[in-house]
């Protein structure tokens, strides 16, 4: 069996499109009879690990060795937003006031709503009711399925 044909760390380098849901019901977000959402890459992407290894260094270098201080929401918030700014190339559907969002407006999409904590510790049955649209990329973007397949 040739495996260079199921390299899912390459795989992953090449961003699929991500549908997002309204967090409030977990709908789909359409923009008429399209689906709106982001390109992403996937999280096990060599490119997406280095990035994000040097995010983290440069905040440990910020904070000159200092042990880490209590964690607000507010911080964790902008750990998640940060992360899925990094996994995403682009938007479809997705406009910020008269002109397209693109890559670099990532960080103010994902900012828009706050994560769920109710997500994180009773997670709903209703799979997308209640993930931020942070939370929905993350999630998207840590399945496998969405950038290698099994054949």
């Amino acid at each position: 069996m040739d495996f260079t044909k199921k390299d899912a760390r390459g795989a992953a380098e090449t961003a699929q499109f991500c549908p997002l849901r309204w967090p409030e019901t977990g709908k789909p977000i359409m923009d008429g009879d399209k689906p709106v959402g982001a390109m992403v890459l996937g999280a096990s992407a060599r490119t997406v690990q280095a990035a994000l290894k040097a995010d983290q260094r440069a905040k440990l270098q910020a904070s000159n060795g200092k042990e880490d201080e209590a964690r607000a929401l507010e911080d964790i918030q902008a750990d998640l937003v940060k992360s899925a700014a990094r996994l995403t190339t682009g938007f479809v559907g997705v406009q910020r006031g008269d002109r397209e969002a693109t890559a670099d407006d990532a960080e103010w999409f994902y900012d828009l709503n706050m994560f769920s904590t109710a997500s994180l510790l009773a997670p709903d049955k209703r799979k997308w009711q209640n993930l931020s649209f942070a939370q929905q990329v993350l999630a998207f973007s840590n399945d496998a399925a969405n950038y290698l397949g099994n054949d």
